[in-house]
């Protein structure tokens, strides 16, 4: 009776054993595979890492920690049998347990966004959408001018150079606080995309088509004959089809730059003077308006100040005053997809 009662015993730790090892197996297996980089799936090198702790090196680290802690746990466990096991075969065996330590991602003393690791001055610099698996939207962002289209010009001061920076730090702001939206650009550096104009600005709406865009925000400055201009302005469409969408798109980045301070000008639409429809109803005056509508994606321009007026200057005397600008730009955007800030 004593045989058979070991013997099942025996019998019922071996299964148990197995059982064990099993899951130890199965666990060891999973949190290789998770410390697999993501960010190098689709081929895609992020540009830049605030405090060189991606968001894919934190997720690593999130998950080498609970599978340290998963481990630990099956371990514990495994050794406990183990040692019942062995305590009923006349031996003992001491186990070792695995444990690991997640670590808290550093807060960026920049308000704005920990600086890039690569010169954004750099036009010939190569530049890849952040995709991920929380990506929701799509946004084109619009750098206006550039090459031979110069925009604005006043003391010192050129439209198509000051445009890209803004849309540099939008877009990086972005990247940095709301992983949700991916970001294109329709240039990255001081070019036009035709040299003729009018294909030029088509070419843009093309591009945004191309991206599958949610929606198309073209960055610009403003200017006046006097000079004596102030303020900021919106842009949007007044067709059926992106009309609403458009609006509320505008009223979200005015509220943000008039925050700053700047003096509210209202968002507006303008109306072509020899362009209508098929049906008789007229079409946007502003291209990139018009061609977007064209292909339902709603747009906005934004008029950030005036370039040749000395007041409105101080929102783009220097880097900081752009990034400031950006933000506002991103914010806007992001309160319109109803995006909250990931910090």
């Amino acid at each position: 009776m004593n045989k058979k009662s070991n013997s099942k015993r025996y019998l019922h730790g071996f299964f148990r054993f197995a059982g064990i090892m099993l899951l130890a197996f199965s666990l060891t297996a999973c949190s290789a595979q998770a410390e697999k980089p993501s960010s190098q799936e689709n081929g895609n090198e992020l540009l830049w890492t605030p405090d060189n702790n991606s968001s894919a090196n934190n997720a690593g680290q999130g998950l080498n920690s609970s599978s340290g802690g998963l481990q630990q746990d099956v371990n514990s466990a495994f050794g406990g049998l183990q040692q019942d096991v062995n305590s009923a075969s006349g031996g003992e065996e001491k186990q070792d347990t695995g444990s690991g330590e997640g670590q808290s991602p550093a807060n960026p003393n920049d308000e704005y966004f920990t600086p890039p690791s690569v010169d954004l001055y750099d036009p010939d610099g190569d530049y890849s959408p952040n995709f991920g698996p929380e990506t929701r939207y799509r946004l084109v962002i619009d750098p206006g001018h550039g090459g031979i289209f110069s925009g604005a010009v006043f003391d010192g001061r050129t439209e198509k150079k000051l445009t890209l920076r803004i849309a540099e730090y939008v877009r990086d702001y972005l990247q940095a606080h709301y992983p949700e939206i991916e970001v294109y650009m329709t240039r990255e550096s001081d070019i036009e995309l035709d040299s003729d104009l009018a294909t030029e600005l088509e070419k843009r709406a093309i591009f945004a088509k191309e991206k599958e865009a949610d929606i198309f925000v073209s960055l610009h400055l403003n200017a006046s004959d006097k000079h004596d201009s102030t303020g900021v302005v919106v842009y949007y469409s007044l067709r059926e089809n992106v009309g609403a969408e458009s609006r509320k798109l505008a009223q979200s980045i005015q509220t943000k730059l008039v925050g700053l301070g700047i003096r509210d000008r209202g968002i507006e639409t303008r109306k072509s003077n020899d362009l209508f429809d098929e049906e008789g109803n007229v079409y946007d005056y502003y291209a990139v308006i018009r061609h977007n509508a064209n292909r339902d994606i709603p747009a906005v321009i934004v008029e950030h100040c005036f370039i040749d007026n000395n007041s409105d200057a101080t929102f783009i005397s220097d880097e900081n005053a752009l990034k400031r600008l950006a933000k506002a730009d991103a914010e806007g955007i992001a309160e319109y997809l109803g995006i909250q800030n990931e910090g």
